[in-house]
């Protein structure tokens, strides 16, 4: 059995209480889960609140994940989740949450934009305690991804841990808006986008692979998924649309079937930079587009994606070209 908390303040116009309804709905709708909630996507929330139900489940021996669905920003360097007309920064809620599980480590999942930002904060929750972040903390978390995700849930019989939650959102994700995840007690923080960046062009277990995600994709997109990050010869020749499967393959082969402290391997964002073979081809994509709204659209985005912190492409000998 596991707990289950979800900690749900005002979404505005981005969620509210059909959609926290609908996430709680397919989260007990497996017997090994005991559910609680926090709030309803309406109603601003009290921290007296928080820390009462916390209280509660962790008086059992259960494990404990705790699902945090409002809206966040950084301010300074800290993050604040958004309630309503105030602000919970993450300090704040995680000492909360380590007053009342003391060393007794929990799972943890942020959808909130920029939630990244929170992992500043993370050794104040109990050593151990893992927590994964929907956005890095200059992003901001799409709500289509959310959605998303919310609604997979219904299907899955997994454990759900941290880790597993990232898995299945990154099998949804249909944007290159990465999860960023660490561990308390850990140094570091893991930007699952570099695991993709950093296999490009290296062998994967294929075996080892298939075997772990099988279940949730299927054998012919599995091995064309492998065989394009052995491949291409950046991130940018995997599509929008595979990149968060592509980077749950690269998961796979890194950590197998679970994350935890002991495989746990920070690696720092690098530079997301473009070659000009790929360059090119993102504009040639946006022109063959059927219409002048989706190519412009199209070239849009990819003008975003060049000045967007990778101001230079490479040619082919690896010069910087401005």
């Amino acid at each position: 059995m596991r707990n289950v908390l979800v900690i749900a303040g005002p979404g505005g116009e981005a969620f509210g209480k059909k959609e926290i309804d609908l996430l709680t709905t397919n989260i007990q709708q497996d017997d090994s889960r005991k559910m609680s909630c926090v709030g309803n996507g309406v109603e601003q929330i009290k921290n007296e609140d928080i820390a009462n139900k916390l209280e509660v489940i962790s008086h059992n021996e259960n494990p404990t994940t705790i699902i945090i669905e409002m809206h966040g920003t950084e301010k300074q360097g800290q993050f604040y989740f958004i309630n309503g007309d105030s602000y919970i920064s993450s300090k704040e809620l995680f000492e909360i949450i380590k007053s009342k599980f003391k060393n007794k480590s929990v799972d943890i999942l942020i959808t909130s934009c920029h939630s990244g930002a929170c992992l500043h904060d993370k050794d104040l929750l109990p050593e151990g305690s893992v927590i994964g972040a929907l956005s890095q903390g200059h992003e901001s978390t799409a709500g289509s991804d959310v959605n998303r995700f919310m609604e997979a849930i219904q299907g899955t019989t997994e454990d759900l841990t941290t880790y597993n939650l990232l898995k299945l959102y990154l099998s949804k994700l249909q944007t290159r808006i990465p999860p960023e995840l660490g561990i308390s007690g850990k140094e570091g923080t893991l930007q699952l986008d570099e695991l993709l960046r950093t296999s490009i062009g290296k062998k994967i277990d294929r075996s080892k692979v298939i075997g772990l995600l099988q279940e949730s994709m299927s054998l012919d997109e599995l091995e064309s998924l492998i065989a394009k990050i052995e491949t291409s010869r950046d991130e940018w020749g995997i599509y929008a649309a595979e990149y968060g499967k592509a980077i749950n393959v690269c998961s796979a082969n890194e950590f197998g079937k679970e994350l935890n402290s002991e495989n746990f391997r920070p690696m720092a964002k690098s530079s997301r930079v473009m070659s000009t073979s790929s360059a090119f081809g993102f504009f040639e994509s946006a022109f063959r587009q059927s219409t002048p709204v989706r190519r412009k659209t199209a070239l849009d985005w990819t003008m975003s994606m060049l000045a967007h912190d990778r101001a230079y492409t490479k040619d082919e000998d690896g010069k910087e070209v401005y």
